[in-house]
């Protein structure tokens, strides 16, 4: 309290009322030093002990730059800190800071434990694109990130080198693989497939025996059926009229020919994916040999 006196002889007094002034201790505790790993973006465990003081209490955990990452009010004066660290630069965690209920900020000086940490980059797998090719082998094309890379694949294909992102693989047979590129950097991990379709060359394609076609509109052909692929009729360009086909991809189809007589050519072409198409022609005479025939006999017999 406060007392103030006047005059020669301190004859007033006056005396004010009480004041309690109350000296709270700061908060005291630390953190559970150790030294780990980690992929970044996990989430980092560290245990702490807060004493002295009334909660809740806040506390700040920083880096080596003495940056603040977390920030958490709690109210239990032990337990885990639970927090995600994704900053690979940072190699330091530590505590910046700690508030009680009363808003005393603790020394932090008293807060010596610290985490020496590594943060480890995520890898980023990417396989590249599907793809096809006519044959056996596949260059594949997968676009690193960080770590060790290796491809990997469900059947007995084989690589070149499968830790090189753009070896070249063998597949068994024809047909679609899914092969899995997956990088590994510490124990972080990411995998990528990409689905690349194997084609078999088609060996020939055997469009039948030419055909003479006397005074006829229509004719049956005789492809052979391909034993790899697909085949389809076309009328090669510079006939004299125009071909239809009743059905373009039967080998045995009907062509159809136009008003004009002359020699038409037709083409069978054999197409398998990616690999080199295979054509064969088919030579057709339209002639009017039957028909002047018919006309001429028809013309001596009425004679």
């Amino acid at each position: 309290r406060r007392v103030v006196s006047s005059g020669d002889h301190d004859e007033c007094i006056d005396t004010s009322v009480s004041v309690l002034v109350r000296i709270n201790p700061l908060p005291q505790g630390d953190i559970t030093p150790f030294t780990g790993n980690l992929c970044a973006g996990d989430l980092l465990q560290v245990d702490y002990n807060i004493q002295n003081s009334p909660s809740p209490w806040t506390i700040s955990m920083g880096d080596n730059n003495n940056d603040t990452i977390y920030q958490q009010s709690i109210t239990s004066s032990s337990g885990t800190l639970s927090f995600p660290v994704n900053d690979t630069n940072i190699t330091i965690v530590k505590v910046l800071k700690v508030k009680d209920l009363n808003n005393c900020l603790a020394d932090t000086s008293d807060f010596t434990a610290k985490i020496d940490l590594t943060v480890y980059a995520v890898p980023r797998a990417d396989a590249g694109t599907d793809a096809d090719t006519c044959g056996l082998e596949y260059k594949l094309n997968a676009r690193p990130s960080v770590g060790q890379g290796v491809w990997s694949a469900p059947d007995a294909s084989s690589f070149a080198d499968s830790n090189q992102a753009g070896t070249i693989v063998t597949s068994p047979g024809y047909g679609t693989v899914s092969f899995t590129w997956k990088e590994t950097n510490w124990q972080c991990t990411s995998s990528s497939s990409v689905k690349i379709t194997f084609f078999e060359q088609p060996a020939s394609a055997d469009a039948g025996t030419d055909i003479q076609l006397d005074n006829n509109f229509n004719a049956t052909l005789a492809a052979a059926s391909p034993t790899v692929g697909t085949g389809a009729w076309s009328a090669a360009p510079g006939n004299p009229a125009g071909v239809t086909f009743a059905d373009s991809l039967s080998p045995t189809t009907t062509a159809s020919f136009g008003q004009k007589y002359g020699n038409y050519t037709l083409l069978w072409k054999v197409h398998n994916g990616s690999c080199t198409d295979i054509t064969d022609t088919l030579n057709v005479e339209r002639s009017t040999r039957d028909f002047l025939r018919t006309v001429t006999a028809s013309m001596m017999s009425s004679l």
